[in-house]
């Protein structure tokens, strides 16, 4: 997966450790669904971790505006990119392409 991938509907396998998942989580600019031990599915934005905590742990805000949800990494079974990523087609390599296409139909200025 290139930088300018968006991470926007992926399930990690099994193969990939949970501590890239979470810090992949991290980083993504949109909601995320948390799956814990127990079955229960938290969906919202990731917005803290701590990995040198004596219990590892990550921190959530959930869709409803609850939080901070804190579930210790021991907790979490899977971490899926369920939400749109939200910065997704705004890097600067996507705003030159878009530039280039409004060029190529007479417009000099690009649209955000």
């Amino acid at each position: 997966m290139t930088s300018e991938q968006s991470l926007e509907g992926w399930t990690p396998g099994p193969d990939v450790p949970l501590a890239d998942v979470i810090d992949r989580a991290f980083d993504y600019r949109g909601n995320v669904t948390v799956v814990r031990t127990d079955d229960v599915e938290i969906v919202g934005y990731v917005f803290n971790r701590d990995t040198l905590a004596a219990e590892p742990f990550v921190q959530i805000f959930d869709t409803a505006g609850d939080g901070p949800i804190t579930v210790p990494y021991a907790a979490i079974r899977a971490i899926r990119f369920t939400g749109r990523d939200t910065a997704a087609g705004n890097s600067y390599a996507a705003w030159l392409d878009r530039k280039a296409g409004a060029k190529a139909q007479g417009d000099s200025t690009p649209q955000r």
